[in-house]
Parts: structure tokens; sequence; C-alpha cells
């Protein structure tokens, strides 16, 4: 009679060896999707978003939607299983441009005028954003630094923005109303 056993020795998980998805996103953009092929052993995965991105779904599988954040950041996955956990894959996200956040109803609640504009620009309002109190007027270059912030009432349909001195290029205009915000190039 023989005592022959068999032993199955078993490992903590390799780490994820690529993760797919957009590295350039926008600040506040949702629904972004990252997925890394499934590892050996593996029985789940923990996903790490950058600090102020929410993932929506998908923790602990093989792919996530992910809301991200305002700013630039690592997103990080690894493998786990009762052994233990593999090393982090990561992934750099840069938050390229500025929008994504909750847009105001109407394409035509403002307009900026005259285009191109030397050292003052006025901003008509529709009259519904007339009803509120405060806005926020934002100038960005096209990478996304902020340039001018200026806020003002809104009771009047118009308000005259002096703009700092700008090269000639694209410039991206920014209307915030509450938590509603609206972009115009």
């Amino acid at each position: 009679m023989s005592d022959d056993a068999q032993w199955i020795i078993q490992s903590s998980p390799a780490k994820p060896v690529s993760m797919a998805g957009p590295i350039g996103v926008c600040a506040g953009q949702m629904g972004l999707t990252y997925s890394i092929t499934p590892v050996y052993s593996a029985t789940s995965y923990t996903w790490t978003p950058p600090s102020g991105a929410t993932i929506t779904s998908g923790q602990g599988t093989t792919q996530i939607s992910m809301d991200m954040g305002t700013s630039s950041g690592v997103l990080k996955v690894r493998a786990d299983n009762a052994c233990g956990s593999s090393a982090d894959k990561s992934l750099q996200l840069l938050v390229v441009c500025r929008t994504g956040f909750s847009t105001l109803a109407d394409a035509d609640d403002f307009t900026v005028f005259p285009v191109p504009a030397i050292s003052s620009g006025i901003i008509y309002l529709s009259s519904d954003l007339m009803k509120e109190n405060e806005c926020v007027f934002r100038l960005f270059t096209s990478e996304g630094r902020l340039l001018m912030r200026e806020n003002f009432n809104t009771l009047s349909e118009h308000y005259e923005v002096q703009l700092p001195e700008l090269a000639a290029g694209f410039y991206i205009c920014e209307l915030a109303v509450g938590e509603s915000r609206k972009q115009q190039k």
C-alpha cells in the first residue's frame, strides 16, 4: 500500500501585465472604462482610483467604469487570491481638458462677444440665467490652465469682462451658475 500524497502549492497571483483605457481625460469625465487581462489564479481584483475619482462599477473584476476627478493621478489595480495580492499595476491619468461637469440647459445660455477679443469681452446671458444670483466666469488656455476668474451678478443681460493680455490662440470660456457649468471655445 502506498501513501503517495499530492500537494497543490498556490501562491499570490502575478502582477497584472497591462491596463487598457484612456490616459488623457477631462476633469469630471464620466463613464471611463479601464480593463486588464485576467491573471492566472486571481480570484478578484482591487482597483484604486486617483484622488477625487470614483469607481462606479466593476470593483473586484477585470473591468471598471470610473468617473474622473478634477486633477491628474494614478489608477492602480492588483490581483488577489487566498494567498495574497500581487504588486500594483499603475497607469498615470492626465487631465488634459476641463470639461465633463453638468452643463447648463441650453446651448444659447451665454455668448461671449467679440471673437476674437482684444482687451475686453461682453458676456450676454439668456433670460433664464438672469433669474440666478451669481455667475463665475473663467478663462482657460487650451491646455486647461486658468488665466482668470471673475464673479458677477446676473441681474443684467450682459456683463463686460476685462481680459488679461492674450496672445493669439485658442481659449476656453466657462460660465458657472451654481453646480452647472458651460464652456465655449
